[in-house]
Order: C-alpha cells, then sequence, then structure tokens
C-alpha cells in the first residue's frame, strides 16, 4: 500500500483502506484516511530514502494487524478476506502496462508517472515490487 504513495492509484486505495480500517464508521474513515495522507506526503518528502518507506509499511502493517485482532473469529475472517480482496485489486491495477503507440499514450492505474512527446515503438514500465506479508 505505501509503495502507492503519490501516486493516481494512492487516492483510491487510500480511501479503501481508511474505509477498512473503520469499518463502518465515517468519522473514524475521515482520521484514518488523514493519517494515510501524512504517511504518503512523508514517503514522497523522503524522495527515495528507504527507511522512510519501510518506517510507514511497519507503521501501516502495525494498525491493519491491531484492526484485525479487536474483532470476533468471524468479523477477522471477513475483515481478512476484504483486505486480501482489496490487495489483490491493486496488484492487478498496478501491475497494467503502459504502452505508447506514436502520440497516443494508454495506461493502467501504477505507481509509476511518465511524460512523453513521441514514441516509436511500445514502452513497457512494470509497477515497483510488492513487500511480502511480513513487511506490511
Amino acid at each position: 500500500m505505501v509503495q502507492a504513495a503519490g501516486s493516481d492509484a494512492w487516492v483510491r486505495i487510500s480511501a479503501q483502506v481508511a474505509n477498512w480500517l473503520a469499518r463502518g464508521n465515517e468519522g473514524h474513515a475521515q482520521g484514518e484516511l488523514e493519517r494515510l495522507q501524512l504517511s504518503a506526503a512523508a514517503v514522497v518528502d523522503a524522495h527515495g530514502d528507504e527507511r522512510v518507506v519501510i518506517r510507514q509499511e511497519a507503521i501501516w502493517q502495525e494498525r491493519m494487524e491491531r484492526a484485525l485482532e479487536a474483532l470476533d473469529d468471524a468479523s477477522r475472517n471477513n475483515a481478512a478476506a476484504e483486505l486480501t480482496a482489496l490487495i489483490e485489486a491493486w496488484r492487478d491495477s498496478a501491475s497494467a502496462v503502459t504502452q505508447t503507440h506514436g502520440n497516443v499514450l494508454s495506461y493502467g492505474a501504477n505507481a509509476i508517472n511518465t511524460h512523453t512527446q513521441i514514441v516509436n515503438g511500445n514502452v513497457n514500465i512494470t509497477p515497483p515490487l510488492l513487500p511480502d506479508q511480513q513487511q506490511g
């Protein structure tokens, strides 16, 4: 999730994660979204400092684990399935390949921004690697 910070995908995934964490509490969702925006700003402002990214990943992994631990077994199973679906949907959209043909640019949601004037042929961009589930 933190890997998407600063990208077009961030807006969508941060709202979904905030809603997931809030579990239906709209006021709580707004607070979570504000915390997520602060995290995104920290990652963007870090200009590639991996320590900042790792720290933000750890923070959000812990928040998600605490949210799951606070639920009863049935709710936890449902919430875990929702979170898995959210992550898989983001991974699917992030793996969309960006291609240009002449002056036409088509793209899928990913964590990469690109600007072009003229490209002859294809440009394929792969998203950054996602951390394994133990990292967040």
